[in-house]
């Protein structure tokens, strides 16, 4: 599922003033490609608040809450934490717009 041959994380360029971040133009296809997502994913550092906020999201959903509901949650939780997280990337990655459009046929 990750980059590479060897279970390798993509490779690191230039990027961003030269801080090792991944390019990530040359990965993307879709708006979060998987295998450089999964890549993040798991080597991100998770906190309590994290694991907190991801359980909130699940019971909600157990409890019927409607996904684009859910989606339009988790957006703006993130963009509180980070002001550069990208809301309209993340809710295309989601699916957030295809559903918003079967909804209104």
């Amino acid at each position: 599922m990750v980059h590479g041959e060897n279970n390798t994380p993509p490779p690191l360029g230039a990027g961003r003033a030269g801080l090792g971040v991944p390019i990530v133009n040359n990965f993307f296809k879709k708006p979060l490609d998987k295998p450089l997502f999964v890549w993040y994913i798991i080597t991100m550092k998770a906190t309590k608040k994290d694991f907190e906020f991801t359980a909130a999201l699940l019971s909600a959903a157990i409890g019927g809450t409607p996904p684009l509901n859910l989606v339009q949650l988790a957006a703006a939780k993130f963009k509180m934490d980070n002001p550069r997280f990208d809301e309209e990337r993340f809710k295309e990655a989601c699916g957030y717009y295809d559903e918003c459009k079967k909804v209104l046929r």
